[in-house]
């Protein structure tokens, strides 16, 4: 990266992704007051959070034909300044039809903004995109880490979930005004011009696959998390409901820590012996969730094994951006369009399980998904040595 032209860009863009991963997780946290507010059933509260993995699967789906029209500061600022309109347009309390598609807008917008800056950091830092991955998708953890804190702080001082998404939008607008500013001043370079193609066609390369196969691993693997692990520490675990609570919190804080190791101290070491490291560790933590003879235990096994399990997501799309540099926009896209899917698919499955075998089974299903993420780790260093023998 030349750090004196792009340093500030990069750092703009990441804060767009803290505000965005902030922005994201709000409404996971006012879910029950929404309901109330709404007068919802379970249902149509699930809806909600349903908007937003169609509304990224969407803008997955078309942004070949949306990224590369302009400069990346400049679709960065476009992208977020809808997203702070629907902000206030939340904060309204729009009829329940109108709310599903503000968090179909949240949910697109937010990939959006993630393709962007992942493209930008491909284009500009290619040589440092797997440590650079990893700090964003840190940045963004840390921002659904200080969402809930101003959800508290409000619901505290007894005033409506809504003052939440409101103050929120106010803060966006100032970074907004930064944006605008950055991208009035931006010139678009030729390489951004031309026209991204489907990354449906990308899906020919066995180590395109390969790593979409990880990211769908990857972010199964967290939404399994989110889903279940609640439910699990207090069924099975039998946590108090504080401690569920406090679990999910340093699952992330685990998650983000460990996406920030790697660049701080071993940037310089193969990302593929690195991950199949920690993913050997994961699934040593993953036997404490299970063995643990106290509560206090399976949360330091949870803790772990979002520390070994973190670095997965950001792997995998610079693992395609290097697979297929000609076109970024395009590789990123088959990381996070798998990723969406992951998402969306293995939590239903873990309750289909849990329906058939009990919550107990919980910890079974993350095993599998770990030792899927290992086994196509593996094989993409294998064919990855295998073919610099040839050369």
């Amino acid at each position: 990266m030349n750090i004196d032209k792009n340093r500030m860009i990069f750092l703009k863009l990441q804060a767009v992704m803290f505000f965005v991963g902030f922005g994201f997780i709000l409404y996971s946290t006012v879910l029950s007051q929404i309901r109330e507010s709404y007068g919802l059933s379970l249902t149509q509260a699930g809806l909600i959070g349903t908007s937003t993995s169609v509304g990224q699967i969407i803008i997955l789906l078309f942004n070949n034909y949306i990224i590369n029209k302009t400069s990346r500061i400049r679709m960065a600022a476009i992208g977020f300044g809808v997203f702070t309109a629907v902000m206030f347009l939340i904060s309204a309390q729009p009829p329940y039809i109108l709310l599903l598609l503000c968090f179909v807008f949240v949910g697109g917008l937010v990939e959006l903004e993630n393709v962007v800056s992942c493209a930008y950091i491909s284009e500009h830092a290619h040589e440092r995109s797997d440590a650079l991955m990893n700090v964003q998708q840190a940045v963004y953890g840390i921002g659904q880490m200080a969402g809930p804190i101003l959800v508290t702080y409000v619901l505290a001082q007894g005033r409506e979930w809504t003052d939440s998404y409101l103050l929120f939008g106010i803060a966006c607008v100032l970074l907004l005004v930064v944006l605008i500013v950055s991208s009035i001043k931006s010139t678009m370079p030729v390489a951004e011009r031309k026209k991204s193609q489907n990354f449906f066609a990308l899906l020919r390369k066995p180590n395109i696959i390969m790593t979409c196969l990880i990211a769908f691993c990857a972010m199964g693997f967290d939404l399994c998390i989110i889903t279940w692990m609640p439910s699990y520490m207090e069924q099975i675990v039998q946590a108090p409901i504080a401690v569920c609570g406090a679990a999910m919190t340093l699952y992330w804080v685990g998650s983000s820590a460990g996406r920030l190791v790697y660049p701080a101290f071993f940037s310089n070491r193969d990302p593929k012996n690195y991950m199949l490291v920690l993913n050997g560790c994961g699934l040593v933590f993953l036997g404490l969730i299970v063995l643990a003879p106290h509560y206090l235990a399976a949360v330091a096994g949870f803790v772990g094994v979002g520390f070994c399990g973190g670095i997965n997501y950001p792997f995998s799309i610079s693992f395609n951006c290097k697979y297929h540099g000609e076109d970024t926009t395009a590789a990123i896209s088959a990381a996070c369009f798998f990723a969406a899917a992951g998402g969306t698919v293995t939590p239903s499955v873990g309750g289909v399980l849990g329906e058939a075998y009990g919550l107990g089974i919980f910890p079974f299903l993350l095993f599998v998904l770990i030792m899927g993420i290992l086994l196509l780790t593996a094989g993409l260093y294998r064919k990855e040595a295998r073919g610099s023998q040839r050369s």
